[in-house]
Parts: C-alpha cells; structure tokens; sequence
C-alpha cells in the first residue's frame, strides 16, 4: 500500500467537507425577508403570533394565518341551502364533462428512442364545495385573504 493510495481519498474527503461547509455557510446568509413586529394598538400591525387568534368575538384580534392585529374586515355567515349544493355539484359535473381542448399529453421517451411512458395532465376543479358558517356569529376577513368565523 503506498502513501498516495492513503493520501488521495483523504484529499478527497477534505475537499468534500470544504465544500460542505461552505454551502451552510452562504445558506445561512440567504436568510427569508424578516417580518415587521409592529405594536398590537396599530391597525395594520404584524406579528408571529399566529396562536393569539380565538373563536370567541373581539373588536381586535390576530389573523390565524398571518398573525396581523386589527380590526378586520366582517361579513354575514353564509347559510347553505340544498339548492347551493346542488349548483356546485351540477357545475364540477359540467367542469368534469365538457370536451377537454386544454388537456396536454406528453410522451416521455427513452434514451434509445422509444417511448416509456405518456402522460395527461388536465386541469382541476378548484370551486370549494359550500359551507354552513351558521355556527358563527360573524365572519373575519384578512388582507392575506385568509376567513375565520367568530362567535
């Protein structure tokens, strides 16, 4: 066994840890845009503290998906009658039945020519289905666009 045979995967592992260690390093440095902490008394204040927001009614209170304090917006709860139901049944069996022009097929091929396999991709059907927000007294909305329902 000479010495290069021992030396060269040394070599080898010691560049791979440089390297590794150079990656974390510009890692850490790409850090996400930091949020705003504003005072909760502001109406457009952020924060992280998303677990503040309650079911109970308050004039002002924290978005559970942002964690922005305000006086959000408020709406009526929707009640949902069988008709509404039935009229998004009947539009995502429309969505379903119509003639698909926007469906694309692609064939991926081997590296011989052949042809492995072909795939359909159509678009989906995004309408949520209704929902009774009865047990509500109100609804909030947020300017992240996120909708919680209060009692």
């Amino acid at each position: 066994m000479t010495a290069l045979s021992i030396i060269a995967p040394l070599g080898l592992l010691a560049i791979v840890l440089i390297a590794t260690a150079t990656l974390r390093k510009v890692a850490d440095l790409e850090q996400a845009p930091r949020r705003k902490i504003r005072r909760p008394d502001s109406p457009a204040a952020t924060t992280t503290n998303t677990h503040l927001a309650t079911d109970q009614f308050e004039a002002m209170t924290y978005c559970p998906s942002c964690g922005a304090y305000g006086p959000h917006l408020m709406r009526e709860p929707r009640r949902v009658s069988v008709s509404d139901i039935e009229a998004w049944e009947r539009r995502r069996r429309e969505f379903f039945d119509r003639k698909r022009e926007d469906v694309q097929t692609w064939t991926v091929a081997a590296w011989g020519g052949g042809s492995v396999r072909t795939i359909t991709d159509a678009p989906t059907f995004r309408e949520p289905r209704p929902v009774d927000e009865t047990e509500h007294t109100t609804i909030r909305i947020c300017e992240c666009g996120k909708e919680w329902g209060q009692k």
